[in-house]
């Protein structure tokens, strides 16, 4: 019997430009470390049959445990190593499926960032029907600065309108199958290329759904982003 729907929530950051000394999905919101809160939303989504932590293999045990601490009796979170790019650690957990028999045509993943702790379970759902009438979807906002393109990094080379600009966030979603065969069919140097689900998709031209998602669902990358979130704990959202 397969699993029909994963997520796979990506903790490999190192916390370099946070300054910080552990990985930043380690350190605190309101004294709960920010994986921890980024799961609390998978975990009530009723389609969820299995939720992937993958994460640097040296940082793996202290994951489980402090996830053993939080969520004692929960069967469907399973902590793998991630590999040596965001692409080759997508592939982590369908690889694990395909191994333990669990992976098929119509099995989906819901990957997200592990530093992204305000996702809703609202947004998870709508990733996941998007993807059943699209092929894959992807959660983003629509862009409220007016975005410039440099082409040398020192000019601005062209204004597009911002009225077709987005900012994507994450959850990405699509068929994990389907993705496995996408990726394994470019070569190395393109593997390295792709920096996230979207890259890949795009090789294999498939077509991803727009699903709205919130301003306060926000990347954790700086200190000064942890300082917002910390106040937008405290707050209802």
């Amino acid at each position: 019997m397969s699993i029909k729907i994963a997520a796979a929530v990506l903790a490999g950051g190192q916390g370099t430009r946070m300054g910080a000394m552990m990985p930043k999905q380690f350190l605190p919101i309101a004294d709960v470390p920010i994986l921890v809160h980024t799961l609390k939303a998978f975990l009530v989504c009723p389609s969820i049959e299995a939720v992937f932590v993958v994460t640097p293999a040296e940082w793996i045990e202290k994951t489980r445990l402090m996830l053993e601490d939080y969520y004692p009796s929960d069967a469907r979170i399973l902590v793998i190593p991630g590999g040596s790019s965001r692409s080759e650690s997508l592939m982590q957990p369908i690889r694990w499926l395909k191994e333990q028999g669990q992976l098929d045509e119509e099995t989906i993943l819901v990957s997200h960032d592990a530093v992204r702790p305000f996702v809703t379970a609202d947004i998870i759902e709508r990733n996941i029907t998007a993807t059943k009438k699209t092929g894959a979807a992807m959660t983003v906002v629509p862009a409220t600065d007016t975005i410039v393109v440099s082409e040398d990094g020192a000019s601005v080379s062209k204004v597009p309108d911002r009225r077709h600009m987005f900012q994507m966030q994450t959850p990405q979603t699509f068929y994990a199958a389907s993705f496995a065969r996408i990726y394994e069919s470019l070569d190395p140097q393109k593997q390295a290329a792709v920096t996230d689900a979207s890259g890949v998709l795009l090789e294999g031209k498939v077509s991803m759904a727009l699903v709205e998602g919130r301003r306060e669902n926000i990347k954790i990358t700086y200190p000064e982003d942890l300082d917002y979130a910390s106040w937008l704990s405290g707050h209802a959202i």
